[in-house]
């Protein structure tokens, strides 16, 4: 045999004791006298050759050297690269880790796929090439983000011709990027609510957390541990079955979705529509939600998937289904138990058990959303 080569005694061994024996590669390497990487290697060319074990015993010795070292094919250096695309749109399903895509992976290839380490490395090196917001593996139906736009939409006064920014509502699904977009006339409690329950209509469902970045019409204490929410976004939080976890002070990555989000919706529609005469909001609007379907169904460059089509293959079966009524917008508040035991709400005055005089009561006064 030529420099590079074993016995054919030591070949015929290995393919005894690998493939026929089904035997570790470590026993069979300590059974030969030879290194592991020969003995990948005398099975990968053995595969290659497309022989089948048994061999044949009407094959030459020579014929089946020929094969396995003389015959072009795959070598060690053309392993299959995994579709790092799937891999990545496959880590946002629940229960699916790394581990259990490599071993399909090396079901599909046998020898011809990359070990465990490096088919990992692969995958970091994929997920660095990809925009900020992508590269944190969010799960199916897990996470709703959301934010005003630091840019809104121009509106002009038809009367006077005077100009106004209407700000603009960003929501983003974590695991497929589905953005919604809404502008307001302006940034108040009611609006914010309002802004939820068209964004929850939008996707069709209800994402399990629904994240604000400390936004004042929704969270009234920012902190790390115990931020405390507007009580009305805690009652709408309770109509539509979802958890608010406002994003921590000083952690920019909790956020790092739903700012991609804004910035692009601020250049694919935002700056897009600043040549538009709007007079306004309903205008507005209906000119963002056209672009807002061009932006959804655009490929992204490395995924190669729009974020419509990852919304209907990840988030859209995911999602908790839509209450049977919207949110009946309502503003809540904690006054103090009077002397008199009555409580100023809406500029009305109501009696409650004596016993809480003193106390702060929750108070609710509802109004037609």
């Amino acid at each position: 045999m030529s420099k590079g080569r074993i016995s054919m005694r030591k070949l015929k061994e290995i393919l005894r004791l690998r493939l026929g024996e089904k035997r570790s590669l470590r026993d069979t390497s300590a059974s030969v006298r030879c290194s592991p990487s020969k003995v990948h290697d005398v099975v990968l060319r053995f595969n290659t050759a497309g022989l089948t074990w048994p061999v044949d015993d009407s094959l030459e010795e020579s014929d089946l050297e020929r094969l396995m070292y003389d015959s072009p094919g795959k070598t060690m250096s053309q392993k299959v690269s995994p579709d790092l695309n799937y891999v990545n749109t496959e880590m946002h399903r629940k229960g699916v880790t790394l581990q259990l895509l490599w071993q399909e992976y090396k079901e599909i290839n046998g020898s011809f796929g990359y070990q465990y380490s490096r088919f990992c490395r692969m995958y970091r090196e994929f997920q660095k090439k990809l925009s900020p917001g992508m590269r944190y593996i969010h799960k199916a139906g897990e996470k709703g983000f959301v934010d005003w736009s630091g840019d809104g939409v121009k509106i002009t006064n038809g009367d006077t011709g005077t100009v106004w920014e209407a700000p603009v509502f960003v929501g983003v699904l974590g695991a497929s990027g589905y953005t919604f977009a809404t502008a307001k006339p302006d940034r108040t409690s009611r609006n914010w609510i309002d802004c939820h329950c068209e964004m929850y209509e939008y996707w069709g469902g209800v994402p399990e957390l629904t994240i604000p970045d400390n936004e004042r019409t929704g969270i009234t204490k920012a902190c790390n541990y115990e931020p405390d929410l507007n009580l009305t976004y805690f009652h709408m939080s309770r109509h539509y079955e979802t958890t608010v976890i406002p994003t921590r002070p000083g952690k920019p990555k909790d956020k790092a979705l739903v700012e991609n989000a804004v910035l692009i919706v601020q250049r694919w529609i935002i700056a897009a529509l600043r040549n538009h005469t709007f007079f306004n909001v309903a205008q507005a609007n209906e000119a963002i939600r056209e672009k807002l379907i061009d932006y959804n169904n655009k490929k992204m460059q490395l995924v190669d998937s729009s974020r419509s089509e990852l919304f209907i293959l990840l988030d859209k079966p995911a999602l908790k289904p839509l209450p049977a009524i919207r949110y009946q917008y309502a503003e809540w508040s904690e006054p103090k138990v009077h002397i008199d035991y009555h409580i100023l709400v809406d500029k009305h005055y109501y009696s409650v058990p004596y016993q809480y005089i003193g106390e702060k009561v929750s108070a609710c006064h509802q109004t037609d959303l």
